[in-house]
């Protein structure tokens, strides 16, 4: 049964699944949206089928060059075009900057704020949890199962172009699915805006794959830019409120 699931079919079909958890533990949960049965079979499920190919932390030293070039892209994209431009700029010309069914953190603190009614858990400590959940399990488990697992069993049988998109598509997807939570009230903008940003890196993160052959250096930059976004969102103020 385990040999099926290092095939494409399978590989595929174990990305779908894992897709519908996220969505279940979204709807049904009360513990979403921090996804914890999701989060621990992402990377015991590869790990187990021994498709991790980690590297070493000398590969972020080997490959700088094509970190700083993944790097630069990501940036581009998801501060400069979804953060500055659609945050920073359209939505607060339209007067939309705080409003939950247009801005990406004000639907986050919205959901944070469902987390506190449903799990009991203060919101100060829901945020600390979240931003627990995307420095330290995100870069870890993300890069595992997308690019460690996915993207590297369907390479052979896709090509590379096709492999990295369809990881890009489930790793977007994935990142939408975290509105869900909010159930009747979905905020299908900042879920839109979140999995097109998603999406985008998600590409880069699968030719930087491509280039290097191993995870640590896509783990180290994916700290970083999910440090980046955290930061740029204190600085330009948009939670704020929700994490003091």
């Amino acid at each position: 049964m385990m040999e099926f699931f290092t095939t494409a079919p399978g590989a595929l079909s174990l990305a779908l699944g894992l897709t519908l958890l996220v969505a279940w533990e979204s709807i049904f949960a009360p513990w979403a949206p921090f996804f914890w049965i999701y989060a621990l079979l992402a990377i015991s499920l590869p790990v187990a089928l021994g498709h991790v190919p980690f590297g070493s932390f000398q590969d972020v030293f080997r490959c700088s060059r094509h970190m700083l070039i993944a790097g630069g892209l990501m940036v581009a994209w998801e501060i400069g075009l979804f953060h500055w431009i659609y945050e920073m700029v359209f939505l607060r010309r339209i007067g939309r900057g705080r409003d939950p069914s247009f801005s990406v953190p004000a639907a986050i603190g919205d959901l944070l704020q469902r987390a506190e009614k449903l799990t009991g858990v203060p919101e100060k400590y829901s945020t600390l949890i979240f931003a627990a959940y995307t420095l330290v399990w995100a870069p870890l488990g993300e890069e595992v199962f997308y690019w460690g697992y996915l993207q590297n069993t369907l390479r052979p049988h896709y090509g590379f172009a096709l492999a990295a998109s369809l990881a890009a598509v489930f790793f977007a997807f994935r990142h939408a699915v975290h509105f869900l939570y909010l159930r009747g009230n979905l905020p299908w903008r900042p879920a839109l805006a979140l999995s097109l940003s998603a999406f985008g890196s998600g590409c880069v993160n699968g030719w930087l794959f491509e280039k290097t052959g191993c995870l640590t250096p896509l783990i180290v930059l994916h700290l970083a830019m999910n440090g980046l976004w955290l930061a740029t969102l204190r600085l330009s103020g948009h939670m704020r409120a929700r994490t003091h």
